[in-house]
């Protein structure tokens, strides 16, 4: 029995699977040498809209144009509004989605390694791109909809779908699911409905914490026991997770342990965003340009737009002088992240000190002050964005909200009253005073300090101390310690790598390396859509930080021939 629609024939005796409003059927056309696949969506619902069917379909459109192998492939789109049907036309994937190999595993307690989980995470998030890039939310992420392609690759399928849906009904969808219980959805999902993209983040945590114990973490039944879990899990406070049982190097579990850390959060403020994941787990190249990303507006609105009204980086609505005063506080939160960091490099500068034979007190006098600079220019900017002299911050600044198509006005912040705005006031109220006492107090350590500076390029930086200006500039210092710090520090430690085994040692160097490429992984003009978190965050634990210092291959050969001869 079958049926030919738009040249492909539907065989509906090979039945593969069915949905609350859709069935799928094999397929084949003459030309395509793919196995394929239909679904029938049935259009002849009361619940369905036709222009929310039709904008989908749009959506899908768009998608086609993509091979990517991380998307399932789909073919071909037919609408018969006269048979009430929607025809998708697609690969078939013939070995099933990652559910059943997941329920598998856990049968036997096998667990995954933890290479395996970040690769299956890593395809997961690089077929997101692709639905990231077109302001596509999928809204029902699990592993049912994650499916094994022919190649072996994951491929997401079910993406847009849940936008067929009217307004109302759209808790609906979500709640549908195999096992009939929303078990992936947010708590944004669950209570309100009010979502941004973040939303799929949160269900993407739920899938790596299924993938890696191999159990679910809130697996209540009825909806109300669901929403209850989440928020004694989750509300106020971190997820706690079990032990890990997983096999894997150390900073590979690490990495998962921080990815769901940052994902399973009650909260969308506190939620880490894809710009952030894409950082995490893919290379450069591979990472989604946010600044060339299309709005999600659209796709994201939880209510109607309406002049004044805009979208946040988290897809939320905003009134006008509650967006610009938003604006500040990232910008403001970003650059106190890159403070923190200066002053973790600086906490651990001490451990120079026992390399008496190689370093001098000079060489920390000098990176401490190119730190301490660093910082009260960093806070300087932060005191002219709160006072509203706007026009007085540094150029990098500047051109960071000239590049976003920002508007910026500081009196809308200034007035704010939110708890977090007044929190975040007082915190920088108080670095001011703290950074400004320590960079004079290093300027006076450089001047007085007893090793003449002989390189006459570093003479430029000990006349920029002798001027003790406060100045916005913060990547003057940020060059300064790189110059040093490449030319003097790294360049004579390579020559002990035996000596730098030590825990403060192997932290010093890597939040060093860290804070020199500072700019370059987390550019200031990228502020709106990086997690001030991520900034901050390194692994304090030895076998990660010795990963994180070899550079180059070298440096490793000579690290392992020390390990051997020993």
């Amino acid at each position: 029995m079958k049926q030919d629609i738009a040249g492909f024939r539907i065989y509906l005796n090979k039945y593969i699977g069915r949905g609350a409003f859709a069935t799928v059927y094999e397929c084949e056309k003459d030309n395509i040498q793919m196995p394929l696949c239909a679904k029938i969506i049935n259009l002849s619902s009361d619940e369905y809209d036709q222009n929310a069917v039709k904008r989908e379909i749009r959506i899908l459109f768009n998608l086609m144009k993509f091979n990517h192998p991380n998307i399932i492939k789909v073919v071909d789109i037919h609408e018969d509004w006269n048979k009430k049907a929607c025809y998708i036309f697609m690969e078939k994937c013939s070995q099933g989605h990652i559910e059943n190999t997941i329920k598998a595993r856990a049968s036997v307690k096998q667990y995954f390694t933890a290479t395996e989980i970040i690769e299956m995470t890593t395809q997961i998030i690089k077929g997101y791109s692709i639905l990231y890039k077109n302001s596509i939310i999928h809204r029902d992420l699990k592993p049912e909809n994650l499916l094994f392609g022919n190649d072996g690759k994951i491929k997401i399928s079910d993406f847009g779908m849940s936008k067929i849906l009217e307004k109302e009904a759209r808790n609906q969808l979500v709640i549908q699911s195999q096992v009939g219980t929303p078990y992936y959805a947010s708590p944004q999902i669950l209570n309100d409905g009010k979502y941004s993209s973040k939303t799929d983040i949160f269900s993407l945590g739920v899938i790596v914490y299924y993938v890696t114990f191999l159990k679910l973490p809130f697996d209540k039944r009825s909806m109300m026991e669901l929403k209850l879990h989440q928020e004694a899990l989750l509300k106020g406070k971190e997820m706690i997770f079990p032990e890990m049982k997983i096999q894997g190097e150390k900073h590979l579990k690490d990495l998962l342990l921080l990815f769901m850390s940052k994902t399973l959060t009650y909260y969308e403020d506190n939620r880490i965003d894809w710009p952030s994941v894409f950082k995490m787990f893919l290379t450069p190249d591979e990472c989604v340009d946010s600044i060339k990303i299309v709005q999600q507006q659209d796709l994201e609105s939880t209510i109607e737009p309406s002049s004044g009204i805009f979208n946040d980086n988290t897809g939320l609505k905003r009134s006008y002088e509650s967006y610009q005063s938003y604006q500040v506080r990232t910008l403001i939160s970003n650059l106190m992240a890159r403070e923190e960091l200066a002053k973790s490099v600086q906490q651990y500068l001490i451990c120079l000190k026992k390399y008496k034979s190689i370093f001098s007190n000079q060489d920390q006098n000098i990176l401490k002050a190119a730190l301490c600079g660093y910082q009260m220019a960093i806070n300087l900017n932060q005191i002219y964005l709160i006072s509203n002299q706007y026009n007085q911050v540094c150029k990098q600044i500047q051109e960071a909200f000239k590049e976003n198509s920002i508007n910026i006005n500081c009196e809308f912040y200034m007035k704010d009253k939110y708890e977090k705005v007044e929190q975040q006031k007082e915190k920088v109220q108080e670095n001011a005073q703290i950074n400004l006492f320590q960079f004079k107090e290093s300027i006076q350590q450089v001047l007085q300090g007893e090793v003449e500076i002989n390189d006459d390029a570093l003479k430029k930086f000990k006349t920029l101390l002798s001027k003790a200006e406060q100045q916005p500039n913060y990547e003057i210092y940020a060059h300064w310690f790189k110059y040093y710090y490449q030319k003097y520090i790294i360049s004579k430690m390579q020559k002990y790598l035996n000596q730098t085994q030590e825990q403060d040692t192997l932290m010093f160097l890597a939040l060093s390396k860290k804070f020199i490429s500072l700019e370059k992984d987390y550019p200031i003009k990228d502020f709106f859509t990086i997690d001030p978190s991520y900034i901050q965050y390194i692994n304090s634990e030895s076998d990660f930080l010795k990963q994180y210092i070899r550079s180059n291959p070298e440096q490793q050969q000579i690290i392992d021939q020390d390990r051997n001869e020993k």
